[in-house]
């Protein structure tokens, strides 16, 4: 079941406010993992580049420089606050606070950017279709919307409950989401294979709450094993889905 409440991790419950932060929190500690993650988002990135859901700048901290001009959307005012402090000294940096499901977002720049970053965001909208809407009509011609989303319908489980994601993504129906909204996939690919397992264990077998900080420090030390073997298999099956979509 969906979350009853709210559209991202930023605007629930106050549990579900310490659980996305703690969340958060782990995940930038992941080094290895992030810059593995990145290194697929990054050669998308360039021009005026637009990130969705910046939360606390985590991914921020590894794209913003790659870009001309960087700007950073959260809905919530703190996250946002603390982007302007991390990031303000950056020539051309800018963060808004904005709900990016709302038509308010398009006061961005109709047709103005080159690049739309969206990196496991989109399963805390309960209305994704409205935000492809607005990333359609936010990028120029030939512009990018890049997409990570969780994958596979059927390991939607107990971490997801509490994350506050709506839905995790099958393939085909994100693909047709996109042309939907006139935005043509270029690229899909599933990304981190090993990860399946431990959050199948997680959160189908054990129902927990948040991922455990050992066990990510593991996985996070084995990044480099992981990576080779997903470069060498394509992989066939993943945690996530990357998608890169363009505008005609």
């Amino acid at each position: 079941m969906p979350p009853r409440d709210g559209h991202n991790v930023e605007s629930t419950t106050s549990e579900s406010w310490d659980i996305g932060r703690e969340t958060l929190n782990r995940i930038s500690q992941m080094r290895r993992f992030n810059a593995w993650m990145i290194s697929l988002v990054r050669p998308h990135v360039h021009g005026n580049t637009l990130e969705f859901g910046a939360g606390i700048g985590s991914m921020t901290a590894l794209l913003a420089e790659s870009a001309d001009a960087y700007s950073a959307v959260d809905i919530s005012a703190d996250y946002v606050s603390e982007l302007q402090v991390r990031f303000g000294h950056i020539p051309q940096f800018r963060a808004v606070q904005c709900d990016i499901q709302s038509p308010e977002v398009r006061q961005l720049g109709l047709n103005a950017f080159d690049c739309i970053v969206c990196l496991n965001v989109l399963e805390h909208i309960a209305d994704d279709g409205a935000v492809i809407a607005n990333s359609e009509a936010l990028l120029r011609s030939g512009g990018r919307l890049v997409l990570l989303v969780p994958a596979l319908a059927w390991l939607y489980g107990s971490l997801d409950r509490h994350l506050d994601h709506y839905r995790r993504y099958d393939r085909g129906p994100l693909c047709e989401l996109l042309r939907q909204h006139e935005l043509r996939p270029v690229a899909c690919r599933w990304f981190n294979l090993f990860g399946l397992l431990g959050w199948y264990l997680n959160a189908r077998v054990h129902h927990g709450e948040i991922l455990p900080s050992a066990q990510l420090g593991l996985y996070d030390r084995l990044v480099p094993a992981f990576r080779t073997i997903e470069r060498l298999t394509g992989p066939p099956i993943g945690q996530s889905l990357l998608v890169v979509a363009e505008k005609p």
